[in-house]
């Protein structure tokens, strides 16, 4: 499956603009996430003769989207003293902004000229597009100078400014893949690189490869490239779509297992590079090594671990299996299935043996055999439960929000006491439902408090100290009232929320917060399901089921059904 997710994994990424209709787009190779489009070539214009600071700011903004010849037009606005030095090193991140009715250029003192607008995402040194939280502000100040009789500028922010149109046509996305750090599987680490450097594409994957993975995966992932490795050539395309790869230093006392994991690990990051069929990696000049295919990478995929992946639903007050592919349903012999217990939310084990559900009142938690006789346990009781969710060691994660603030609690193979996770970027907010990812190093969050509704994703650390979550931050601000959230892909998340709309609705989000788009026709959606490779299972507010293709943006009906899921 993780071939199929990276054939796919072009899905929504050729737009940040939020469309709201029409079927989510899924591409096959061309230019990496771009769905095989060429950039958006960007004409900018050097400054006239006469122009005023404001024509002078003005212009030099439009001119940082044009990054030909090291940015030569921009720099054409900058003073003498600035302009061969600019933009350094430190000045490669990307703040992203609105042009929209909060933008504002004002004229100040002391011949300055400020920039407000509305942040939209910042793009780090090692490329990681991040959403800004909805209510960031950009102020950039420029200080003037006048060169010659004309003004030009003398002082500048230290990072680059694009609006969210030019970084849109601007950026490509990929993927780095690194390893869980303990279940031997890749996990995609979400990086964007300038659309205007596709030549450059191979050899800034591999730099970020060597780098390891960026700061916000770090604590959930390790690289199987020994540090030391060195990139021995800039590698080559042939002519039969084979890259040649040259690695040197610590690479090249690789053998078995550990060489296997290297080449997986840098084949399934190149293969999304436009032309790219196989990709050969060389740590011996003595030996010709072979070409792999994404094959070499099948036996790491996180899906592995999904024994019967088929979908649930609640039908009165009975846990029911749903056959997405012909929309038949049928009854399930464990007690959840009975409608002994009153329950909510529930969900399926990764081995598809044991469920878990909420109580009614959302106090309680509960776990039983899914389709064999016997009977529910209370497992905890609490103030007020999230949704559960069950990762791929089969341990069971719930968040109980208290009045000291949300605990993440996990029970080991869904028994006995709670571990209690630490997560200090959830201490004021309270958690409706919480999600982790077949690949056991990320997990998905919708809170309630701050803002209502909003999509957060994590980092998963399994130390010997304990399991935490870190790096928490904003998928897609822009998406309110978020009340539902399911992995959809491997980099991607179903959300149900509002968009600039009244209703409910289903939309798959990247988890960069790169691109938005509605997933299904159905409208006024009460919850969903989402897994990879599979329809999404939509409940609406009139307690109808639905088998949604996003790709084809069709339903068909499945009859009366409430609380949707998959195994996790």
């Amino acid at each position: 499956m993780l071939a199929a997710v990276l054939a796919a994994v072009a899905l929504l990424a050729g737009c940040a603009s939020i469309p709201t209709s029409g079927p989510v787009q899924v591409g096959h190779g061309g230019r990496g996430g771009g769905q095989g489009q060429e950039p958006i070539q960007v004409f900018a214009q050097r400054p006239h003769p006469g122009w005023t600071p404001a024509q002078i700011v003005t212009g030099f903004l439009a001119a940082m989207a044009s990054p030909d010849a090291d940015h030569a037009v921009a720099r054409s606005y900058l003073t003498p003293d600035i302009r061969e030095n600019w933009p350094t090193d430190q000045t490669t991140a990307v703040v992203v902004y609105a042009r929209d009715e909060n933008f504002r250029l004002d004229i100040g003192r002391d011949n300055t000229v400020t920039v407000s607008a509305a942040q939209v995402a910042t793009i780090s040194n090692r490329r990681e597009y991040r959403p800004s939280p909805q209510d960031a502000t950009m102020h950039a100040v420029f200080r003037m100078q006048r060169v010659d009789g004309q003004w030009r500028i003398g002082s500048l922010p230290g990072t680059l400014l694009l609006d969210e149109t030019d970084a849109v046509s601007g950026y490509v996305p990929f993927d780095l893949y690194f390893f869980n750090r303990s279940a031997g599987v890749l996990v995609p680490d979400p990086v964007v690189l300038p659309a205007g450097d596709s030549d450059e594409w191979a050899s800034e994957l591999l730099r970020g490869l060597l780098a390891g993975p960026t700061p916000s995966l770090a604590d959930g992932v390790t690289s199987a490239i020994p540090k030391g490795t060195s990139l021995d050539a800039q590698p080559v395309l042939d002519s039969g779509g084979t890259l040649n790869v040259a690695l040197g230093g610590s690479a090249a006392g690789l053998t078995g297992e550990p060489r296997r994991r290297m080449i997986a690990e840098i084949v399934a990051t190149l293969m999304r590079v436009d032309g790219v069929s196989k990709v050969r990696v060389q740590t011996d000049a003595t030996q010709t090594a072979p070409a792999y295919r994404d094959d070499v990478y099948a036996g790491y995929d996180p899906s592995r671990v999904v024994r019967q992946l088929r979908g649930y639903f609640v039908r009165d007050g009975k846990l029911t299996a749903v056959d997405t592919s012909s929309a038949g349903v049928r009854s399930l012999k464990g007690p959840f299935g009975t409608g002994a217990v009153r329950f909510k939310s529930p969900a399926v084990s990764l081995d598809a043996t044991r469920a878990a559900a909420v109580s009614s009142s959302g106090r309680s938690l509960y776990v039983g055999p899914l389709d064999a006789a016997g009977k529910i346990e209370l497992l905890y009781h609490g103030t007020e439960l999230s949704s559960p969710s069950w990762d791929r060691y089969g341990d069971l994660w719930v968040v109980d929000n208290g009045s000291g603030g949300p605990r993440v609690l996990v029970f080991r193979h869904g028994r006995g006491t709670p571990v209690t996770a630490s997560a200090p970027d959830l201490a004021r907010t309270d958690v409706s439902a919480v999600r982790v990812a077949w690949d056991g190093a990320r997990i998905a969050f919708v809170t309630s408090g701050g803002r209502a509704g909003e999509l957060l994703t994590g980092v998963v650390s399994r130390q010997r100290q304990g399991i935490g979550v870190h790096a928490v931050r904003p998928v897609a601000p822009s998406v309110t009232d978020a009340d539902d959230v399911w992995w959809y892909d491997q980099r991607s998340l179903a959300v149900v929320g509002r968009e600039q709309s009244d209703l409910l609705a289903t939309y798959v989000a990247t988890v960069d917060g790169l691109s938005i788009t509605k997933a299904s026709s159905v409208s006024d959606v009460s919850s969903v399901a989402a897994a990879p490779g599979q329809p999404l299972l939509i409940s609406d507010s009139s307690g109808r089921l639905s088998v949604a293709s996003p790709t084809e943006f069709s339903s068909t009906s499945v009859g009366r059904g409430t609380d949707p899921t998959y195994p996790g």
